[in-house]
């Protein structure tokens, strides 16, 4: 599996910024985005505006809103599980013999 003394990670991690986390996060707090995609030879330029000082995070919150709206339960739950948390699945374990109560907290 792994060379004792050699590292599973020669580059090591990446800079900041260049890590998918920072790029999706600089993506998502800005309100214009301007791209320009060459694809076949073709040069084409992209832009997205959000508008009143909002940010692509508030729009997106915004779009999964409407999808939920009309019923989309997997907008729904993600809506709920990113406000009010995941449920957890609990199972509660009883020794009567020593008068003990385990909870056993099952996560995803």
């Amino acid at each position: 599996m792994f060379e004792k003394g050699k590292s599973g990670n020669p580059n090591g991690r990446p800079k900041k910024g260049s890590a998918w986390a920072d790029i999706y996060n600089e993506i998502l707090d800005s309100s214009i985005i301007t791209m320009t995609l060459e694809i076949d030879g073709q040069i084409i330029q992209r832009s997205l505006k959000v508008q009143d000082n909002k940010t692509m995070r508030y729009a997106l919150g915004v779009k999964l809103l409407e999808e939920g709206l009309t019923g989309n339960v997997q907008a729904i739950k993600e809506m709920s599980d990113r406000t009010e948390g995941k449920p957890r699945d609990k199972v509660q374990i009883s020794d009567d013999d020593n008068n003990k109560t385990f909870t056993v907290v099952f996560n995803d």
